[in-house]
């Protein structure tokens, strides 16, 4: 049955079912279905996440100062979220590896 799709979304639908089965069987069974599944929505979690950490690396490093920090906590469209949060203590908490610095890792 021809779905109407264009040439570029049959290529990219056809290797999803194809990373989906997983055993290389030809069907995707249940459990491959969760699984697919469950990484896509891992995918989008770490993409939004991405997002976020972009936010706050205003710099563009790879990593999030505490000024950074305290910058974006003082935008007057997040100011009465963050009111009172001390940013020191916020990326001491965060930073792992303990460089005064925190990456998307931690």
């Amino acid at each position: 049955k021809d779905l109407g799709l264009g040439e570029w979304e049959a290529e990219a639908l056809a290797q999803l079912l194809k990373d989906a089965d997983v055993d290389g069987n030809g069907s995707i069974d249940y459990s491959e279905f969760l699984a697919s599944t469950m990484h896509r929505k891992e995918m989008e979690e770490e993409s939004r996440l991405w997002s976020a950490f972009c936010v706050f690396d205003m710099d563009g490093s790879g990593t999030i100062t505490v000024d950074e920090l305290e910058k974006v906590l003082q935008d007057p469209s997040i100011r009465s979220m963050s009111a009172g949060a001390d940013c020191t203590a916020l990326l001491k908490e965060h930073d792992l590896n303990c460089d005064g610095m925190i990456d998307f890792e931690e």
